[in-house]
């Protein structure tokens, strides 16, 4: 087994492959910037084994990770799901968000809401958009998109003129607003997002899906704590790429 260091190697391409014998099997390219880069060149053949061979500093630990969203012009996106989509109650004050990395820098134009069954007379949806640290998790507002009608059914949606860099880790984010009798009912996101952890208190929830602040009443703010989202799923909201 053999170890190398590559440090400050900008720009191009650094190939990481692991080594049996004379044969050499290429594991990943990377074509960001590093700091220090650490691998082993075990005797492997499997290209999974790629993340736990690299030692990465977290300035561009997001980049690294920044193939799960394209971000294709035209297309549409939606935060981290591994299950079908569902539906919740929406309760008013509630603001719920769910996590989408970006991986090309892009303009999002839209961002849209479904409301599956309609709230009361001035039931509204406040949507909007906070850049995450993947480090600290610590979220910052990005954008305050406004408000759509929740007093009717279907998908809604508002303009949006928002630049996004590959390596963004976005919380797509939707607070019920109106006080309305009933809340609307919307469409979400379920399963699970490894990022959030594990609820301790709930050891029949494996992993987490998002996260959620309560008590929302008028404009998002800057800086909200963020709880963690165990049941019922966050909005699921599409954003639409430039």
């Amino acid at each position: 087994m053999s170890r190398t260091r590559l440090d400050n190697c900008t720009g191009s391409a650094v190939l990481i492959a692991s080594t049996f014998g004379a044969d050499v099997q290429i594991i990943a390219s990377i074509q960001v910037q590093i700091g220090s880069v650490v691998t082993d060149n075990r005797a492997t053949r499997n290209p999974q084994r790629v993340y736990s061979d690299l030692q990465i500093d977290g300035a561009i630990q997001g980049r690294v990770l920044a193939d799960t969203a394209a971000m294709l012009s035209g297309k549409s996106y939606a935060s981290f799901c591994t299950n079908n989509p569902s539906t919740f109650l929406f309760g008013d004050g509630g603001l719920r968000m769910g996590r989408l990395v970006v991986g090309r820098s892009c303009t999002l134009n839209s961002i849209s809401p479904e409301v599956t069954t309609a709230g009361g007379a001035g039931a509204v949806l406040r949507l909007g958009i906070y850049r995450l640290n993947y480090e600290t998790g610590v979220s910052t507002l990005l954008l305050d998109a406004g408000t759509v009608d929740a007093s009717t059914t279907g998908v809604k949606t508002l303009a949006i003129n928002s630049a996004v860099k590959a390596g963004d880790q976005l919380l797509l984010a939707a607070a019920s607003q109106g006080a309305a009798s009933p809340a609307p009912t919307i469409r979400t996101n379920t399963g699970s997002d490894p990022y959030w952890g594990v609820d301790t208190a709930t050891m029949s929830v494996a992993i987490l899906i998002g996260a959620q602040v309560s008590g929302m009443t008028g404009a998002l703010p800057a800086s909200p704590p963020l709880g963690v989202v165990s049941s019922g799923g966050v909005p699921r909201l599409i954003v639409g790429v430039v």
